[in-house]
């Protein structure tokens, strides 16, 4: 039922006579009311439209042939139509219309005051519409006398009593039942057996305070002998005393709340219980005696104003009245009390402490036999935290919509019996249709057909597990978009699926990402497995190893999986006496890109390799290291030959590479063709001179020229990679090895160099540095980019 005034009105005019009813109808007309009406000329009648027509309004004479008001009420509430019956009492005295309100008729129009029925239809909606909110809101919290009884009757409730000076506890044929056992005379000890161990301490501490004549609430457990199954039981032990305090009796209930424990506990209540309901729904209860200023409050009134409890005036309310909703209140309410009273009224009101709440007012007015007001009674509901909720419902609402847009999800939902597909804007957005009604088949065909079946599969399957997935992809305007479907069925009561309801999700840039991030992972795999050499990668953070080449197994004899397992498992194979330098100086060098090592491996066959391994830090969009990338290779061959070129270098005058015999003071004495190959000078040009200070350039490492000379001087041998200036004016990389020829006192005499040209090689390393660098930044672009 809607009050709203876009919504006509449904009314049940109950007249037999056709003048009076045209005359109503006329003055509703004349307000502007709209509304639909069925005319009952009998009871008959009128029971009958009780059932066809949803009356909102019931306007009834008293007497009618054969019945009268009170019947036809009876007969409404008793069809469980609850709105307003208002009483035409056009041939009744105003006396006992007044009456007639006490048994249930909202309200009474006199022939003299007819032009008031608009009026009166209106309020009476809209007071009912109130009472009608508020029950909905208060139905778990409200008790009643009634209600109580019926809980009782339908929870199977048993009772007992204790005698404190026999201990003669009697028990009705309910506690048998509950309980599980046979109806025979029972003691504590015997209840105390039933019962759960891990329940025996709340037990006796509850059956201490009875008998201290203390009241007392518990739930515990038992087990039925019959099915070993739990109950959970509610138990209330209440206390009568004499007047002299002494203990008079000790009864109480105890009730099966096995299924609905967590509900039922917070719902308990007793036959006097009205004043907790009203605190737990936050709604106090008022009297006003018009004559003078004085006004009961319920002790709840004084908890939602927040004030200890003391004489309650009209003044000392409206003082605390929000001063900008005092006008307001004061303009609903001062009509004289008259008809015109709002019986509802929303505002706020400002406490001493200078908290604000939201209270909802309610109010009846009371007359006395000659019509005048002497009382006004009513409610008073503190909705603080509803309107607080409503406002961060809303709050989340628009949330909820922006991160909808934002994330180019659609709402929908399918209504099975019309087989209607219910869209919200985004779904056509996503799809790139104006709005239009939408059927199960015309959303199949908008897919590409390959996907129609997949479609087709998730949904039987969702019409009988409630849960449906699927991803589909669809031709718009702007080409293939890849989507992403999921929703909830609901069933009936039988079990029969009636609606989905779910969300679309734009997927397309996300598959966008995955398969260009795909696409650079197999660019990255294709070339780390092209190369001879082994790549890896590691998290510098975590030390765990992220992606070893194939090639590692040929180089090291180990398998993928196993260094993976164990990011330390290659370090096992390193000779002993290269462990400590190779791992300390990859620990103090990979972050900075100076790691270069050269270290001898112990293969599980017992021979000997030779590797090379390098370095690189890879850097994070903060410019932190996030990872070491590497490469190794197998140097053993090249390390033989360097051993046999160190050996032959005094005679290999003729070797492609650069050979150099000079003082230890840096001075050339011979150097073969090799070496004017590579740099394009000739002995003449070079003999007597240093050679660095020949052929240094801009990119020449000096000191690693500076520690050659302090290697050379200590007598020790020496290899390193270099850039020397050639002739011509280009850069050549070489690789350098030399190694001090000492007399039989221990003095260097000589020096032997052998240069290689590695130039081709440092290119390559290069590029493959570089591309990897590449690949590392457009991973991290696309992770970044699909973290959106």
């Amino acid at each position: 039922m809607t009050v709203e005034q876009s919504t006509p009105i449904q009314i049940i005019l109950i007249e037999d006579f056709h003048a009076e009813t045209e005359v109503l109808l006329r003055e509703l007309r004349e307000a502007e009311l709209r509304f639909e009406h069925r005319v009952a000329r009998s009871e008959e009648e009128f029971a009958t439209l009780l059932d066809e027509f949803d009356a909102d309004v019931i306007l009834s004479p008293y007497s009618l042939k054969g019945t009268n008001a009170l019947k036809l009420l009876g007969l409404a509430r008793s069809k469980n139509v609850q709105g307003p019956f208002i009483l035409l009492a056009f041939d009744l005295s105003e006396d006992i219309a007044i009456d007639l309100l006490a048994e249930g008729v909202e309200d009474y129009i006199l022939r003299s005051t007819i032009k008031r029925l608009p009026v009166a239809i209106r309020k009476a909606l809209q007071r009912y519409k109130t009472q009608l909110e508020l029950k909905i809101s208060e139905a778990r919290l409200r008790s009643s006398e009634s209600l109580l009884r019926e809980a009782q009757s339908i929870a199977k409730i048993g009772s007992w009593t204790l005698n404190p000076s026999t201990e003669e506890l009697k028990w009705s044929d309910e506690m048998y039942v509950i309980h599980g056992v046979e109806n025979k005379n029972i003691n504590v000890d015997e209840i105390r057996n039933l019962i759960l161990p891990e329940d025996h301490e709340l037990f006796d501490s509850s059956m201490v305070k009875l008998v201290g004549g203390e009241d007392t609430t518990m739930v515990y457990r038992i087990r039925l002998a019959n099915t070993n199954d739990i109950k959970y039981l509610l138990a209330n032990g209440r206390v009568k005393h004499h007047e002299d305090k002494s203990i008079r009796s000790i009864s109480g209930t105890v009730q099966d709340v096995s299924d609905r424990i967590v509900t039922q506990l917070e719902l308990e209540r007793s036959q006097a219980s009205l004043m907790e309901a009203q605190k737990i729904a936050k709604v106090g209860s008022w009297e006003w005696d018009v004559g003078s200023e004085h006004v009961w409050w319920s002790e709840v009134m004084f908890e939602i104003y927040e004030t200890d409890k003391q004489e309650i005036t009209i003044s000392n309310i409206k003082g605390f009245i929000h001063p900008d909703d005092r006008q307001r209140v004061e303009e609903l309410t001062s009509h004289d009390l008259g008809d015109k009273i709002e019986p509802v009224v929303e505002y706020r009101i400002l406490l001493g402490s200078g908290k604000v709440k939201h209270v909802v007012s309610s109010a009846k007015q009371v007359r006395n036999a000659d019509g005048k007001v002497t009382r006004l009674i009513g409610t008073l509901q503190d909705v603080t935290e509803k309107v607080e909720s409503e406002r961060e419902a809303k709050a989340n609402q628009i949330q909820r919509e922006l991160t909808l847009q934002a994330s180019k999800i659609g709402v929908w939902s399918w209504v099975m019996k019309e087989n209607e597909l219910v869209w919200d804007d985004r779904c056509f957005e996503i799809y790139e249709i104006p709005r239009q009604g939408l059927t199960v088949d015309e959303f199949m065909r908008r897919m590409l057909p390959e996907d129609r079946q997949n479609v087709q599969s998730g949904i039987t399957a969702a019409l009988s597990n409630g849960n449906y997935q699927s991803e589909y992809r669809i031709n718009t305007d702007s080409g293939i978009k890849h989507l992403h479907g999921r929703g909830k069925v609901t069933f009936d009561e039988d079990g029969n699926p009636i609606r989905m309801d779910g969300i679309i999700i734009d997927m397309t840039e996300r598959q966008k990402i995955e398969d260009e991030l795909r696409e650079s992972e197999q660019l990255f795999r294709d070339m780390a497995e092209s190369i001879t050499e082994v790549f890896w990668l590691t998290d510098w953070e975590q030390n765990e190893v992220l992606y070893v080449s194939p090639q590692y197994e040929d180089l090291y004899g180990l398998s993928v999986e196993s260094l993976y397992k164990d990011s330390s498992s290659w370090s096992k194979y390193i000779h002993p006496d290269d462990l400590e330098r190779a791992t300390t100086q990859f620990r103090e060098k990979a972050i900075t890109g100076e790691y270069e090592e050269e270290y001898r491996l112990i293969m599980q066959d017992g021979t000997m390799k030779w590797v090379r391994d390098r370095a690189f830090p890879v850097f994070d969009s903060k410019g932190n290291v996030c990872r070491i990338a590497g490469i190794t290779e197998d140097v053993t061959a090249r390390r033989l030959d360097k051993e046999r070129i160190e050996t032959l270098s005094l005679v290999a005058s003729e070797t492609i590479n650069g050979v150099l015999i000079h003082e230890p003071d840096g001075k050339v004495i011979w150097l073969n063709k090799g070496f004017q190959s590579i740099t394009g000078y000739s002995a003449e040009e070079m003999i007597g001179k240093e050679p660095w200070s020949v052929l240094s350039g801009e990119d020449t490492n000096q000191k690693l020229v500076e520690m050659t000379y302090e290697k050379i001087k200590a007598g020790k041998s020496f290899t390193c990679d270099n850039q020397l200036l050639h002739k011509d004016g280009y850069h050549v990389w070489v690789n350098v090895s030399f190694t001090p020829i000492m007399d039989d006192f221990g003095n260097v005499t000589k020096v032997v160099s052998i240069g290689m040209d590695i130039t081709n090689q440092k290119e390559t390393e290069r590029s493959q540095r570089e591309m990897l660098e590449k690949l590392e930044k457009a991973n991290e672009e696309l992770k970044r980019r699909a973290s959106y």
